[in-house]
């Protein structure tokens, strides 16, 4: 027997009264409501249940079996994870590799500046989906890139990749200092 919560009643001019009802582990549905002998409202059965989300068991109706925050995550970890594999092969063999985040600031694999993100998405995707609402905020893997995609930036001081990014200006030579 599940708990159904009810949202809001339905007229319909034929075949007649309505119920939109919600139960957390199932989702939302219509039930029908008849007149009893009485005259008091009986609540017929559900129907039109929502399909489970076959991680949660929430309401999966608006994306075919899988709840928002399940398809968010599985989205996220088909991505994530092979990108952190190949971080994690650049790590094990650096040579040639480096990495450039958002802030077109050039690290080295491995850098210590980048643990805290890898140490989170290793966790995200051990842990699994936990259905916690980030709001977009999910951890990015950094990816590693070779040299020559390396177009613009500057070098981390933690780090100190022994790399010399090309400028836009152009004003700046090689290994430091003005051209």
């Amino acid at each position: 027997m599940t708990d159904w919560v009810t949202l809001g009643t339905i007229d319909i001019a034929d075949p007649g009264r309505y119920q939109i009802v919600h139960d957390n582990r199932i989702g939302v549905g219509v039930r029908r409501i008849d007149t009893g002998s009485d005259g008091r409202p009986v609540a017929g059965a559900v129907q039109h249940p929502c399909q489970p989300c076959s991680c949660c068991s929430q309401c999966g109706c608006e994306l075919r079996g899988r709840c928002r925050g399940c398809a968010e995550h599985a989205e996220w970890a088909a991505h994530a994870e092979p990108q952190l594999q190949e971080y994690l092969a650049a790590v094990a063999a650096p040579e040639g590799w480096f990495v450039q985040r958002d802030t077109r600031i050039v690290h080295a694999p491995g850098c210590p500046s980048l643990k805290s993100t890898v140490d989170q998405v290793i966790a995200d995707i051990e842990a699994g989906c936990t259905h916690v609402d980030r709001q977009g905020n999910v951890p990015r893997c950094p990816v590693p890139i070779r040299e020559a995609e390396v177009q613009t930036g500057k070098r981390c001081r933690v780090c100190a990749p022994a790399i010399t990014p090309p400028s836009r200006s152009g004003r700046y030579a090689a290994g430091g200092g003005r051209e």
